[in-house]
C-alpha cells in the first residue's frame, strides 16, 4: 500500500515539472533562422578540400549524429581516404561501399527520413563526392564512379525528392 502511494507522489511530481517545462518561447527571428540554415548548408563546403593531399597516407572517418534512429554503414577500401558523415535529424540512413586508391566523401543529412546509397564496385583511381540533403524524405542513389563525376556535388533541398546518379 505504501509503495502505491510513493508511485502516486512521484507521478504527480514529474507531471508538475513536465507541465512547467513547456513554457519555452522561441524568439528566433527569420534572419537568425536563415543564418543558421545557411551555415549548416555550408558546413561541408567550408571544409578544407586540400586536406586530403597534404595528409599522410592514411584513412580517416568522421561521424557526427544528432537525433534518433540514424544509421551509417560504410565500407571503404583505399590507400588513402577522408570520409565525413553528419546526420542531424531522425531516421536518416547512409550506406556507402566504395573502392579506389584515393577516396574523399562528404555527406550531410539535415532533416528526417533521408537516405543515401553510394556504390562503387570498380576500383578507380580517385573518388570524390559531396552530398547535402537539407529537408525530409529525400533519397539519393549513386552507382559507380568515373572521371565525369569526379568532384561531383549534389545538393538536395525541400521535401520528397529522389535522385539517381549512374557513372559507368
Amino acid at each position: 500500500m505504501k509503495t502505491k502511494q510513493i508511485y502516486l507522489m512521484l507521478a504527480m511530481l514529474f507531471t508538475a515539472s513536465l507541465s512547467f517545462g513547456q513554457t519555452y518561447n522561441d524568439t528566433t527571428t527569420a534572419l537568425d533562422a536563415f543564418k543558421q540554415e545557411n551555415s549548416e548548408n555550408n558546413f561541408l563546403s567550408s571544409q578544407n578540400s586540400s586536406q586530403m593531399s597534404t595528409s599522410s597516407n592514411g584513412n580517416s572517418v568522421f561521424i557526427q549524429q544528432v537525433g534518433n534512429n540514424n544509421d551509417i554503414t560504410a565500407r571503404v577500401q583505399s590507400q588513402r581516404s577522408d570520409v565525413q558523415f553528419v546526420q542531424i535529424g531522425d531516421d536518416n540512413d547512409v550506406y556507402v561501399n566504395l573502392r579506389g586508391n584515393t577516396i574523399q566523401e562528404k555527406i550531410l543529412q539535415n532533416g528526417d527520413n533521408n537516405s543515401v546509397l553510394n556504390f562503387s564496385g570498380l576500383n578507380v583511381e580517385s573518388l570524390q563526392g559531396e552530398i547535402i540533403q537539407n529537408g525530409n524524405n529525400q533519397n539519393l542513389t549513386w552507382y559507380g564512379g568515373n572521371g565525369i563525376s569526379e568532384k561531383l556535388k549534389v545538393t538536395m533541398q525541400g521535401e520528397g525528392q529522389s535522385v539517381i546518379v549512374r557513372n559507368f
